[in-house]
C-alpha cells in the first residue's frame, strides 16, 4: 500500500474520531440518579437504565455540564468522568451532599450495588468525591447509622450537616419514622429528634431547606400536600401544619426547588396509583404557607427525576415519563419567575459567596460557591470577539486533539520510515541478483548507478 494510501486512511479515521469527541458524551436514559451542583458544574451520579432486552440496571455513570459556558437543552456538553475517575459503586435512589471541605460531596445510602456483577453492596454507606484530585473514597465514620441500607430519601445539608428523615430500608421494606444526622465535620452519625404528634414516616418525598434552618417536608408517598412538616435545625424541633391543597394531587417521586421570595416549585410526580400527579408544577408559597397553580406550558410529566436551580433556573434531569413510563435521557429548564420553560441559559461566574461551616469547636472552613449571572444575548459580538474556537471547546476535547494531532505526526513520520525501508529492501533484493545476471559488466554499474539513485 503506498503512502499516499495510508495517510488518506489515517486523515479519515482521525476525522471520523474527531467527530466523535465533538459530538460529547451521550448518557443513557435513566431514573433515580443523584444530581449536585458544584464548582460550576452540574453532576449526575448513577441511577437506572435500561439494557437492550429491556432490564434495569443501576449504574456507576459519572457525568457534568459545565454551567460556567452556553447551555443548549437541546445539545448538553456533558463531560464523562466515570473513566477517569472509576467511581466504586453503582448507585440509585440516595443523595449527593456537599462535604464540610468544600472540595467535593458525600454520595449517601441509595441502592448500592457492585460495580463488578451488580449484586446488592452496603458495606459503606458512605462514598466521596473529591473534585480537586478527581477520585472516589470511603470515608472512615466513628459510627454506624442505625438504618444503613436506606433507599427514596431526601437529605438536606445544613451548617455541615446531613439531615435524612424517612425513607426505605432495603433489608425490611418499610418506610422509617426516623431523623438520621451525618456530621461531615466529625464524620458520624446521630438521631434527631422525631417529638411529634401524628408524624408519618414518609418516602419517595422532596426536602426543601429554607432561609434559618427549616427544612420543610413535601409528599410522599400516601401523604397528601395538605399536610406539612416542618424541622427546625437549630432546635430540634418538629412542627406540623396543614393547608387547603385542594385540586393538588398528591404525589411522590417528585423535585422541588427554593426558588426567590421563598416560592418552593414543586414538579412531577405519580399518585399511589402511579398515574401522574396534577397540576404538574405547583408552588408553596412559605411566606404564608399557600398553594399557587401557576399557568404553564404542559410538557410530557416525569417522575423519579432530579431537579436543581441556578440562578433562577431549575433545571429537570431525566427521569421516567409518567405516561409512557418510558425512561428520559432530556433535559428541562424553567424559568422560576416567569415560569416558562426555555431552551438556552448562559452563566457567566461573577463572584464566589463565602460560606461558613461550624465545626464541633467552632472554628470555620471557608466553602466558596459560585453565583450566577444570565447572558442578555447568547449570540452577542462581544462574546464572539473575546472567545476564540477552543476557549468554547472543552478541555477534555482540547487533549484529544492534541494528542490526535500527535499521533498524525508520528504516524506521517513512522510511514516515510517504513516506505523508504521497503525501497531499500526493493534495491537490496535487486542488486543481489546481479551476480547471476547474463549481462555484461558494464550494464551491471549502469544498473547499480540507477538503484543507488532511488
Amino acid at each position: 500500500m503506498s503512502l499516499i494510501k495510508h495517510i488518506k486512511i489515517i486523515i479519515i479515521s482521525t476525522i471520523l474520531l474527531f467527530n466523535t469527541l465533538i459530538e460529547g458524551y451521550e448518557p443513557s436514559s435513566r431514573y433515580g440518579h443523584g444530581s449536585i451542583v458544584f464548582d460550576n458544574n452540574l453532576y449526575f451520579f448513577g441511577g437506572y437504565v435500561k439494557e437492550t432486552d429491556g432490564k434495569e440496571i443501576n449504574t456507576n455513570d459519572f457525568f457534568y455540564i459545565d454551567l460556567s459556558k452556553s447551555f443548549d437543552r437541546l445539545n448538553p456538553q456533558y463531560i464523562d468522568l466515570k473513566t477517569i475517575s472509576n467511581p466504586p459503586i453503582s448507585f440509585s435512589q440516595g443523595s449527593l451532599t456537599p462535604n464540610s471541605q468544600g472540595t467535593g460531596f458525600h454520595v449517601i445510602g441509595g441502592v448500592l450495588n457492585d460495580i463488578k456483577d451488580n449484586k446488592p453492596f452496603y458495606d459503606n454507606f458512605i462514598y466521596e468525591y473529591d473534585e480537586t484530585t478527581k477520585s472516589w473514597s470511603v470515608p472512615k465514620i466513628s459510627n454506624s447509622p442505625k438504618y444503613s441500607q436506606l433507599k427514596e430519601f431526601d437529605s438536606v445539608f445544613d451548617d455541615g450537616k446531613s439531615y435524612i428523615f424517612g425513607g426505605i430500608n432495603d433489608d425490611n421494606p418499610k418506610m422509617i419514622l426516623e431523623m438520621q444526622v451525618f456530621d461531615s465535620e466529625s464524620l458520624s452519625w446521630s438521631l434527631a429528634s422525631n417529638k411529634i404528634p401524628n408524624l408519618q414516616a414518609l418516602s419517595d418525598y422532596t426536602a426543601t431547606l429554607l432561609p434559618g434552618g427549616l427544612i420543610v417536608y413535601i409528599g410522599g408517598t400516601s401523604n397528601p400536600l395538605s399536610d406539612i412538616y416542618i424541622y427546625d435545625t437549630r432546635n430540634d424541633i418538629w412542627n406540623f401544619t396543614k393547608i387547603d391543597a385542594q385540586g393538588i394531587d398528591p404525589r411522590s417521586g417528585h423535585t422541588a426547588v427554593l426558588a426567590s421570595d421563598n416560592r418552593i416549585i414543586v414538579y412531577g410526580g405519580v399518585r399511589d396509583d402511579n398515574s401522574e400527579a396534577l397540576p404538574q408544577l405547583v408552588v408553596l408559597d412559605t411566606n404564608d404557607y399557600k398553594w399557587i397553580t401557576p399557568k404553564i406550558e404542559e410538557i410530557e410529566s416525569r417522575v423519579l427525576h432530579k431537579a436543581n436551580l441556578v440562578d433562577d433556573y431549575m433545571i429537570i434531569s431525566f427521569g421516567k415519563f409518567t405516561k409512557s413510563d418510558n425512561l428520559s435521557n432530556e433535559i428541562r429548564i424553567l424559568n422560576t419567575r416567569t415560569y416558562e420553560w426555555v431552551d438556552s441559559i448562559s452563566f457567566e461566574t461573577i463572584k464566589a459567596t463565602k460560606t461558613y461551616f461550624l465545626t464541633n469547636n467552632k472554628t470555620s472552613t471557608d466553602v466558596y460557591f459560585p453565583t450566577f449571572i444570565m447572558s442578555n444575548d447568547l449570540n452577542s459580538a462581544d462574546d464572539k470577539e473575546s472567545n476564540s474556537f477552543f476557549s468554547k471547546v472543552p478541555k477534555y476535547i482540547q487533549a484529544a486533539i492534541f494528542c490526535l494531532c500527535a499521533l498524525i505526526v508520528f504516524t506521517i513520520i513512522f510511514l516515510v520510515y517504513y516506505n523508504i525501508r521497503q525501497k531499500k529492501k526493493t534495491k537490496t533484493r535487486h542488486l543481489s541478483v546481479l551476480p547471476y545476471t547474463n549481462c555484461n559488466e558494464e550494464a551491471k554499474e549502469d544498473i547499480i548507478r540507477q538503484y543507488s539513485a532511488i
